[in-house]
């Protein structure tokens, strides 16, 4: 649950339920586009985001995406993996790939949690600068 107090009176629901979607194909790791740049910087982010990329879910990468993809210079991703209990909320860094630098801007902390159904769902941050933005990558679904 994420709880949080609003005029005077604390309330707390499940971000699993209560999300924005985010469906910007242009975060795609796919993306290699510059010609329109995107920024996060100015983003009032509120609350807790799922990822689209199409129809299909997506999750932040964990991995240390390549700079000038995702629709951005200096794309953001997530320094350590995504939780695997389902419920568990996690604080995840995020960092930026940059001049040949998995880490080249500040990073900063965000939420992220594993909800039923598979998915996760993201207590978003702005990035310190532009031109960052986050990238979604579609979710891989791992045979056992």
């Amino acid at each position: 649950m994420d709880c949080f107090s609003a005029n005077g009176t604390a309330r707390c629901v499940d971000p699993c339920v209560h999300y924005t979607t985010i469906n910007d194909d242009w975060r795609s790791t796919n993306n290699t586009s510059l010609e329109n740049l995107n920024c996060d910087q100015n983003i009032n982010w509120q609350g807790w985001y799922r990822m689209f990329l199409g129809k299909s879910s997506a999750r932040i990468p964990d991995w240390c995406v390549r700079e000038n993809t995702c629709g951005t210079h200096a794309p953001l991703w997530l320094t350590q993996p995504h939780p695997t209990q389902t419920g568990e909320i996690v604080n995840r860094t995020v960092c930026n790939s940059y001049q040949s630098n998995c880490c080249h801007f500040s990073s900063h902390t965000i939420q992220v949690k594993l909800c039923h159904g598979n998915y996760y769902v993201y207590k978003l941050q702005a990035p310190s600068t532009c031109y960052l933005a986050y990238c979604a990558v579609a979710k891989v679904i791992k045979s056992g």
